[in-house]
């Protein structure tokens, strides 16, 4: 069974930009084994278009994030896509010591699937409307619990207009990540936990430290763990270490010891050459002055040369 939810926005979108600081359209489709939000914009010579889904493969996982962008300017395509799919969580202690799990080195006490081998149990996922400062949006939610007793879920948001959702300001071209794990069963004292997880793209991933990041020549779709982590409600952060096998990365992202853990990182489009920047098609973007502003100034500039040659 299918149900189709659409947020209507109002497009006001700049030539060749991807639409970060305008209103975009969003519908959400909620299936029996996945969720997807798709947030679109055209005009004359412009469409894109973005679509994430969280994936639960039929409710026995892996667990998925896919995020896609496909864009068409002035007859040209582009696709860009990205998926992150989270394999297990790791017990392991810090033979080295330097915060962050590395394969080969550090003791693993345990490892719990994540639905490799139908060991997690996933519910019908979820979508929810929600409001932000600035906009309204979606929640995208698939979660589900280990025969050891291990919570995992993960949440997306998405706006239809640049907003800020529990303190973080969000463009509408990126999706706010919420990695949830609770009750960890942990065997050792001094142990911590990674999630493992495979970053990978058909046009290949790279990497720079926490960001990874896949690219056409116009735009690139990007993952940035370095988003806030809570370990029982204290403010933390996670350890990012990473292997790449064939233009795919294996990422471990170590968490401090917590009865519940929550992080927020986040995926998104943007224009190459401004990642983690200025929202593309912003007036920050460019040369700094927005369409009204810039209408303004090209209606002011008779007046303002009459003057000047007056005063001559």
């Amino acid at each position: 069974m299918k149900q189709v939810i659409i947020l209507l926005g109002l497009i006001l979108v700049g030539a060749g930009a991807v639409g970060a600081s305008e209103e975009r359209e969003l519908e959400v489709g909620v299936y029996d084994d996945y969720v997807e939000v798709m947030s679109s914009f055209e005009n004359e010579s412009l469409e894109s278009r973005i679509e994430a889904r969280l994936y639960t493969e039929g409710g026995e996982g892996p667990l998925a994030l896919e995020f896609e962008h496909s864009r068409e300017y002035q007859g040209a395509e582009e696709e860009v896509e990205m998926r992150v799919t989270f394999h297990s969580l790791v017990e392991f202690v810090d033979t080295n010591g330097d915060g962050s799990f590395t394969q080969g080195v550090d003791e693993v006490v345990q490892e719990i699937p994540l639905g490799d081998r139908g060991t997690v149990m996933y519910r019908r996922p979820a979508s929810e409307r929600i409001t932000g400062d600035g906009g309204a949006g979606f929640r995208l939610t698939a979660e589900g619990e280990t025969p050891e007793g291990a919570k995992f879920g993960i949440a997306g948001v998405l706006f239809s207009t640049p907003a800020t959702y529990e303190g973080t300001p969000l463009k509408a071209t990126e999706m706010k990540v919420l990695v949830r794990v609770a009750d960890f069963p942990f065997e050792e004292e001094n142990s911590r936990l990674a999630l493992k997880a495979e970053v990978s793209s058909e046009l290949g991933v790279e990497a720079d430290g926490s960001y990874f990041y896949a690219e056409s020549q116009t735009t690139l779709v990007y993952f940035d763990w370095s988003g806030e982590v809570s370990a029982d409600g204290a403010a933390s952060v996670a350890k990012v270490s990473s292997a790449s096998s064939d233009g795919e990365w294996f990422v471990y992202v170590t968490y401090p010891r917590a009865s519940e853990i929550v992080h927020d990182p986040r995926v998104g489009v943007e224009l190459k050459g401004q990642a983690g920047g200025a929202p593309a098609g912003s007036a920050e973007q460019g040369k700094g002055i927005c369409g009204p502003t810039a209408l303004l100034l090209l209606a002011l500039l008779p007046a303002a040369t009459y003057a000047a040659l007056r005063r001559r």
